[in-house]
């Protein structure tokens, strides 16, 4: 929805025998010299990126019309291939291939995803604040491997339906030198996605505001701090009520308007729900 629009919020090391995939800021674990190590992280979540953290994505046609809802969900941060910003880096999940001096000078590596998730995932190379795509045929150079890589893997979808995809991805690094190839593997998995459920403390709590349509609000502007005019029998003693109820529970302040055009029934419009994933400066088990 435009006026109330969705924001949302491993390394490699090697000796000349060994190359490791870990996560950054993360869970870590190391394997000796001439070992290949598969790291499963103890949190090891990447949050799918259906936001729209730069507020580019319109919610009208050209003709003013609202657009229906299968062209509202197509546009969203994961659409392209572009990341637009800070906030829509936040849901990338970082990865790192460290720094590997040893390498000759014919020395590449690949990075892929398995084939399952890899409809649903993206892989990016991050040098400062700049994200650059990178395809699973594309070859990172020696000189890059020396230096170190960083990565960021982006979930373009969530898990619908556990029968074609489960929300488990792993990503797989090889590295060729000469005669030897070196592998890593991380496994992460997508958030899901929780549905929020009349139990829980409230934060805010959204009233139709029945005389005003989503259209309205688009092309006008809205601001759904602002209150309602009562439209409906028996609106403006329930408005009256339920703001006492909001104050004697010390939610004074907290009643937010979303227009509905008449659509009294709030869950036929949405219903709320969210991705989380541990915060990274975390440690391992606690």
């Amino acid at each position: 929805m435009g006026i109330m629009r969705r924001t949302a919020r491993l390394a490699v090391a090697a000796s000349t025998a060994a190359v490791l995939l870990i996560p950054l800021a993360g869970c870590q674990s190391a394997g000796g010299p001439g070992s290949t190590v598969t790291l499963t992280a103890a949190v090891p979540y990447v949050m799918p990126n259906l936001d729209d953290s730069a507020g580019l994505c319109p919610s009208l046609g050209e003709d003013g019309a609202r657009l229906p809802d299968d062209a509202l969900a197509a546009c969203h941060d994961a659409a392209d291939e572009v990341v637009n910003g800070a906030l829509d880096a936040l849901d990338l999940a970082p990865l790192r291939i460290g720094a590997l001096p040893g390498l000759g000078e014919g020395a590449y590596g690949t990075v892929r995803v398995d084939p399952a998730s890899a409809p649903y995932t993206r892989l990016f190379v991050r040098e400062g604040t700049a994200y650059t795509v990178l395809p699973a045929e594309e070859r990172l150079s020696a000189a890059q491997l020396r230096d170190g890589v960083e990565l960021a893997l982006e979930a373009t979808d969530l898990v619908r339906d556990p029968a074609v995809w489960d929300g488990g991805i792993e990503v797989s690094l090889t590295v060729v030198d000469g005669g030897r190839t070196e592998r890593a593997h991380a496994a992460l998995r997508v958030a899901p996605l929780i549905l929020t459920h009349d139990l829980l403390p409230i934060d805010r709590m959204v009233m139709s505001d029945n005389g005003t349509t989503p259209e309205d609000a688009e092309r006008h502007g809205y601001d759904p701090e602002s209150p309602a005019a009562p439209v409906e029998d028996g609106e403006e003693v329930f408005r009256e009520e339920l703001s006492a109820a909001l104050e004697a529970a010390g939610l004074n302040g907290h009643l937010l308007e979303y227009p509905t055009g008449g659509d009294r029934w709030m869950r036929d419009q949405f219903i709320t729900g969210y991705f989380a994933v541990p915060d990274r400066t975390e440690r391992c088990g606690g």
